[in-house]
């Protein structure tokens, strides 16, 4: 049994090792995963090994529990391990606490190798610096480890890495000698991985050092590196707006249908709680969270701030905000460039009102739990600010207008010229299609 410590070196799991020869039973089995044991965010041996990694700029990553327990007896303290499974984003970032260095140990399969390139690929899209050491056939660290002096085995880990691109150059370079197609397919493969490096100089390094392992001249190799690179931006863009567009889809919550619906147009005219001081709130809780932040307006094509699409809305319709309070703490706000600077002026106010009002607006008494951890996609505001700021604007608009309505209505009831009477239908009329279209944009994908 293996005990698996978590980072701060608390046990977190066991790993057991089969001791019978039953073939069809699994060699290891891991704890199950639970809310403290989640396998792609642990590494075995993080918690001895962190120290060194830090220290010493590097850690050697090897696949068992035995390999990393050899090498630390060895004295090669910076060594963890993926505990047989692929490695993942959350390992590679747990590696990325300590050092930007990673330097992989193989045994002399050429298939498992191969099966690891994915992985490695996570970690130089992750910007970290990848180096390999390749064992004799038959032998692995653990085996190494035991087998070499503590200066022998470091000597030997040392004298052999290689970087990455350099052995993956290599490595295919051998199986593809003398067959073209092989040997094309294999350098976009390795082309694949350059473009992966965040890091512009350190790509440019990797293709001169390939151009001179494969063979080829190194402009090819650019030329291939940018066409990749420009689909890996266009296809990113896509992804995004096609996530955009998804998020778009869905309908928008009705919250001026039931406003609208109400017949009661006195009690909608009178009510400040379901009426204009909600929205007039709502439109300052948009400005005073995400005032700054941009959204992409699909009618215009162009980027635009959350905070001047509701104040252009509003002076558009030469529409007023009501409270004074809150059109006070309005103009307060965006007479600042950015919101840290805002906020720092607004709670440096002596206006206990005010700070009341920011506070309410800009804090929640509940925390979203974290979903992305169950790959669940939670579609909080800031993901929907297109579809929040229209709705807001749209509801305050369509209040104003369902009073502006209210008071033709009462304006009949008290009796006007057939003259007059003609211009207040006609009145009612735009506002009442303007309402029915603006119902439509709130409950439809804008």
């Amino acid at each position: 049994m293996f005990p698996i410590l978590g980072v701060t070196g608390k046990c977190i799991g066991f790993g057991g090792r089969i001791l019978n020869t039953d073939t069809k039973a699994p060699k290891y089995l891991n704890s199950p995963e639970s809310e403290i044991y989640i396998k792609n965010k642990v590494l075995y041996g993080i918690y001895e090994a962190k120290k060194a990694m830090a220290t010493l700029d590097n850690c050697y990553l090897v696949e068992g529990y035995t390999d990393v327990i050899s090498f630390f007896q060895a004295g090669l303290e910076n060594v963890v391990a993926s505990s047989g499974t692929s490695l993942t984003e959350g390992q590679i970032k747990l590696i990325k606490r300590f050092t930007s260095n990673i330097t992989i140990l193989y045994d002399g399969d050429v298939a498992g190798i191969k099966a690891s390139f994915r992985g490695i690929d996570l970690i130089l899209a992750q910007g970290l610096n990848v180096k390999v050491v390749l064992f004799p056939e038959g032998e692995d660290p653990d085996s190494m480890a035991k087998k070499l002096s503590t200066d022998d085995l470091k000597k030997y880990v040392t004298d052999k890495a290689k970087d990455f691109i350099v052995f993956k150059s290599e490595l295919l370079a051998k199986e593809t000698a003398n067959d073209p197609i092989k040997k094309s397919k294999m350098i976009h493969e390795i082309i694949d991985s350059i473009a992966l490096i965040p890091d512009g100089i350190t790509r440019s390094l990797f293709i001169k050092e390939s151009s001179t392992v494969l063979n080829i001249s190194e402009n090819i190799l650019l030329n291939q590196l940018n066409k990749v690179q420009r689909k890996k931006h266009f296809d990113s863009s896509k992804q995004l707006k096609k996530k955009y567009d998804e998020l778009q889809e869905i309908p928008l919550p009705s919250l001026t249908d039931e406003l609208l619906g109400n017949p009661d147009l006195n009690q909608l005219k009178e009510s400040s709680k379901v009426g204009g001081g909600t929205f007039e709130k709502d439109i300052l809780r948009l400005i005073l969270n995400y005032g700054f932040d941009t959204f992409i307006d699909v009618k215009g094509e162009a980027p635009v701030k959350v905070a001047e699409f509701l104040m252009d809305e509003i002076k558009k319709d030469d529409l007023v905000i009501e409270d004074p309070l809150i059109q006070k703490t309005i103009d307060l706000f965006l007479s600042f460039d950015n919101k840290d600077d805002a906020f720092k002026e607004i709670y440096r106010s002596k206006e206990a009102d005010l700070k009341t009002l920011v506070i309410e607006l800009t804090s929640s008494p509940y925390i979203l739990a974290d979903w992305e951890r169950k790959n669940i996609i939670v579609q909080t505001e800031d993901l929907l600010l297109r579809r929040a700021s229209y709705e807001c604007i749209y509801s305050f608009k369509a209040y104003r207008i369902s009073g502006m309505i209210y008071e033709l209505e009462q304006e009949l009831k008290h009796g006007v010229s057939q003259e007059d009477q003609m211009i207040i239908l006609q009145k009612l009329m735009v506002l009442k299609d303007l309402k029915r279209k603006i119902k439509i944009e709130i409950g439809r994908p804008i």
